[in-house]
């Protein structure tokens, strides 16, 4: 099990969803978060897309192009997943164990967490 830097288990905050640039954007503030690309987060997933999309309308189409050959239609917020307390991203899969672990869900017949899960 994973502990965020005060020692306490991994939970997950919030919903995410992860666009790779293939390059280094903003500066990290977490040892976790992934080394390329953007991590937008928000409440839901739903909230994710308004930034996501401003983004994105602020590209050149080289950049669009660019991206879409890493993995076709991330642009459209093909990866979604959650946010953790340590700074990491994780699919909904891994969401859905993290969050069990911490008893932020029942376990149940569930394999992959949806923001409404837990809140």
């Amino acid at each position: 099990m994973n502990r965020d830097r005060f020692g306490n288990p991994e939970r997950i905050l919030c919903a995410a969803i992860y666009v790779d640039t293939g390059k280094p954007e903003p500066a990290r503030m977490s040892y976790a978060y992934p080394k390329t690309g953007i991590v937008f987060c928000g409440w839901r997933h739903g909230d994710c897309f308004v930034p996501l999309l401003d983004w994105k309308h602020r590209l050149t189409h080289q950049e669009v192009e660019a991206i879409e050959a890493i993995m076709p239609h991330q642009l459209r917020g093909r990866r979604q997943g959650f946010l953790t307390s340590c700074g990491r991203f994780v699919d909904r899969r891994d969401g859905w164990a993290i969050a069990v672990a911490a008893g932020q869900v029942e376990d149940d017949d569930h394999n992959m967490l949806v923001s409404e899960d837990l809140y």
